[in-house]
């Protein structure tokens, strides 16, 4: 059995916001023509895995949804209210296995962000420079 956990918590403040200060490398480009949708599938087949997405659309807005379809999680780009626009979107998904969750979280406890000890040690030095 595959348990779901979508969390809506309301809008997200601007602080947060990290368009214009981080540069990210998305792994797929697609263009969602005006008056359409383009969904992707997405098939979990082990239970304790994690679906994580990251996207950006380039020059406007486009929907965006996450939801489940015969045992899989589609994710859906949704451009059908443009009547004059297509929009680029580049994004990136991954199925983070349990295990990798695990190190995962186990990392950020540890505040090496999945870095060994000695590169953060690095950092820390030269960030006091």
């Amino acid at each position: 059995m595959i348990l779901m956990q979508i969390n809506h918590v309301g809008p997200v403040p601007s602080s947060y916001y990290v368009r214009d200060h981080v540069k990210v490398d998305y792994e797929y480009c697609m263009t969602v023509n005006r008056g359409s949708s383009q969904q992707l599938d997405y098939e979990i087949l082990f239970p304790g895995c994690v679906l994580r997405w990251q996207f950006a659309c380039e020059g406007a807005d486009i929907g965006f949804g996450v939801f489940l379809k015969t045992k899989k999680d589609v994710l859906r780009f949704d451009n059908t209210y443009s009547i004059f626009q297509a929009k680029r979107v580049s994004y990136t998904v991954e199925v983070l296995l349990s295990d990798q969750l695990q190190s995962q979280r186990e990392a950020l406890t540890n505040g090496t962000n999945g870095k060994s000890s000695n590169n953060v040690q690095a950092e820390d030095e030269q960030s006091r420079l």
